[in-house]
């Protein structure tokens, strides 16, 4: 997926319309006016608490994920890694809006 193609899903999944018909519009033809889930941290923590809370099942969900994702940015196959836990602690936020997006079956390759 493109940075954009997931900046669009995240914002409908955390609400936004995804067409305007009284304007004839799509989220698509406007991505500069939606937030930057891919680079910017504050974005995806703010979608994070929205879609999945804190502590929930959902939020552990992608929680776990995320960790998928930085230990196979990182080539290491035991998520409980120590050095892995730390990375996750760290991850970017383009690592958490792909956990994101896979967690609620949104992401395509």
């Amino acid at each position: 997926m493109t940075k954009t193609e997931i900046n669009v899903v995240i914002a409908v999944a955390c609400g936004w319309p995804k067409t305007d018909a009284t304007r004839g519009y799509t989220l698509s033809q406007f991505p500069e006016y939606l937030p930057d889930y891919c680079n910017d941290l504050n974005a995806m923590c703010a979608a994070w608490k929205e879609e999945f809370g804190y502590f929930s099942e959902e939020w552990l969900s992608a929680h776990l994920q995320l960790q998928k994702i930085v230990a196979e940015d990182e080539g290491e196959e035991d998520t409980q890694d120590p050095y892995i836990q730390a990375a996750t602690a760290n991850a970017t936020a383009y690592q958490r809006a792909k956990a994101f997006c896979k967690n609620l079956n949104l992401w395509t390759d």
